[in-house]
């Protein structure tokens, strides 16, 4: 399973189980520390979508606006966290899932299979507040998994020759109605559009994307909210990769 309840959770031993809160707001990125600081589950360890999940930007943007994070980084910030090989990662957001989705696709990218994506709320829970006692240091070693990631020039391949994209942005963006964050607006030619937020229920993830097709590839803004869609497709198909750069990274490439 992709996904877990709260109820699941709580039944679940407290010794391994490495919980994640990656709770973030775009443009404010000192939200999600600010949130996790007044209130967490007790022991979680707080990941930045910026600082932790993506590696800082390049100038040019060829890698999009949330590029993918250094493997040696990110292994060594999670050891230090805690992590081992052994734990069941149990990742958290409270945006309806895509920046706890984003840390599920970057493990899974990396070879760590044991995690999910809590659904819903922490109600009910006891929270801890202030910042995390230390863990002793963990043994995880990342092991990069390609057949999660499609490249620039496949995407590209596809949306001259055909083969199923999936835009997961919002219609409006999709259309190029609007676009608050890149510099133009649209959509990759040849995509087809299934907003994220149309799989959720009152912020969970209940339904997958109507997807007909092999092997689709996901794309968003910034390779972060596809990762929602890309949870509930592998969920029920074990089939899908994100295109990380996404159309701020195909803007970037196309434009150069």
């Amino acid at each position: 399973m992709q996904t877990l309840t709260l109820a699941a959770l709580r039944q679940l031993p407290a010794e391994g189980v490495f919980f994640a809160d990656c709770r973030h707001v775009l443009g404010q990125p000192d939200a999600g520390w600010r949130a996790y600081l007044a209130g967490h589950w007790p022991g979680a360890a707080h990941l930045h979508l910026d600082r932790d999940l993506s590696s800082p930007l390049d100038p040019q943007l060829r890698g999009g606006r949330h590029p993918l994070p250094d493997p040696g980084l990110l292994g060594g910030r999670l050891r230090a966290l805690g992590l081992t090989g052994t734990d069941r990662v149990v990742a958290w957001d409270d945006s309806g899932g895509p920046f706890a989705a984003r840390l599920w696709f970057l493990l899974r990218w990396l070879g760590h299979e044991r995690v999910q994506v809590l659904q819903g709320d922490l109600g009910g829970v006891t929270l801890e507040t202030g910042p995390r006692r230390q863990r002793a240091r963990g043994d995880w070693q990342p092991d990069p998994q390609p057949g999660w990631l499609a490249a620039h020039e496949e995407v590209r391949a596809r949306s001259s020759a055909g083969g199923l994209l999936v835009d997961c942005r919002a219609p409006d963006r999709y259309a190029g109605r609007v676009e608050p964050l890149d510099p133009v607006a649209g959509h990759i030619p040849g995509a087809v559009n299934h907003y994220w937020r149309e799989l959720l229920d009152d912020g969970v993830l209940r339904r997958t994307p109507p997807v007909s097709g092999p092997d689709p590839i996901f794309y968003c803004g910034s390779g972060v909210t596809a990762c929602v869609s890309l949870l509930a497709h592998r969920g029920a198909t074990g089939q899908g990769r994100l295109y990380v750069g996404s159309w701020s990274g195909w803007l970037a490439q196309e434009r150069a």
